[in-house]
């Protein structure tokens, strides 16, 4: 078995959950066949990237058994109330992911506080985390962009592509380590799918034009593990989607460690930065030690999220 197929190879009767609809979960095995399976049979929930172990009576499988998961990639579900994204149930996108590839398009949709959004809900300590700049070719100063995101940001690993830039596709192959699983998430329209059929050329990803507005047309329908097996990596694929944010606690710290450490020396605990007395926040930025435009950004972070903390009982900022 390959190990970015299964890193259980040392199991027998080893599958992985590589999609799924209402009704089947699609399993995928070692020598890449494909069998499909009846959810009514599950005694519980699978999710695509679990790796189970079955069992079968001559060609038909009976059951499912769960291997544990290494990781848990999840980001809330759907649902737009008053400007912001808001719903209290989750959506589980994939399991046992090493690396998260998130495609933010540079086109006139762009803005940093997608950048950050997305890093505040998907950064997880056991999963390498990259933004993927797509369609570079769109933004003249594409270079500067970068320059600055990083100084604000040098935590963040930022990768600007465009397809046809053939060394910066290439740049991103190399970015996938060998036995292991990746995925691409982001907007639809972020050229996630483009991408991908660049990568591998035996699972065709369907491309739709993008619309007026700038917005893409939902292409993926739902998460598909596909294995490249010159490069012994498994990518999956997911859906676009518009709300980006969390049924979990976000720690801030993920970007903004360095007022996080300063916090500690606040004369007041619950400090907000803004107008109390003895903030070593402030008074840091005063002495030149933390760039103002670093507390704005946390400033405009917190104020977005603690609109979801307040209508969500179960975490708070």
């Amino acid at each position: 078995m390959n190990n970015a197929f299964g890193i259980y190879h040392k199991e027998n009767n080893v599958a992985r959950i590589i999609s799924e609809n209402r009704a089947e979960y699609l399993l995928g095995f070692p020598d890449e066949t494909i069998s499909k399976f009846n959810k009514k049979k599950a005694n519980k929930l699978f999710y695509v990237g679990d790796f189970v172990k079955y069992q079968a009576e001559g060609n038909e499988i009976t059951q499912l058994e769960l291997f544990s998961r290494e990781t848990i990639i999840s980001k809330s579900s759907n649902v737009t109330a008053k400007n912001y994204h808001f719903s209290d149930s989750e959506q589980v996108l994939a399991t046992n992911i090493q690396q998260i590839f998130i495609f933010v398009p540079l086109d006139k949709n762009f803005a940093l506080s997608k950048i950050e959004r997305y890093v505040l809900v998907f950064s997880q300590e056991k999963v390498e985390l990259t933004i993927v700049l797509s369609k570079k070719d769109l933004y003249r100063d594409y270079h500067n962009l970068v320059k600055n995101i990083q100084q604000l940001y040098p935590q963040i690993n930022l990768l600007p592509i465009s397809v046809y830039d053939e060394s910066s596709i290439e740049q991103l192959k190399g970015m996938l380590s060998p036995g292991k699983t990746g995925m691409f998430i982001g907007t639809s329209g972020a050229g996630k799918s483009t991408v991908l059929n660049l990568i591998q050329d035996q699972y065709v990803a369907k491309v739709n034009d993008v619309k007026k507005d700038g917005k893409g047309k939902h292409t993926t329908t739902s998460s598909f593990v596909i294995f490249v097996p010159e490069m012994n990596y498994c990518i999956v694929d997911t859906p676009g989607f518009k709300g980006i944010d969390s049924n979990h606690s976000i720690d801030s710290n993920v970007l903004f460690d360095q007022i996080g450490q300063l916090a500690l020396e606040c004369k007041f605990r619950n400090c907000t930065h803004t107008s109390e007395p003895h903030c070593a926040v402030k008074a840091a930025v005063k002495d030149g030690i933390l760039e103002q435009e670093i507390l704005d950004r946390y400033q405009y972070n917190v104020n977005k999220l603690e609109l979801l903390s307040k209508r969500r009982p179960s975490w708070r900022l």
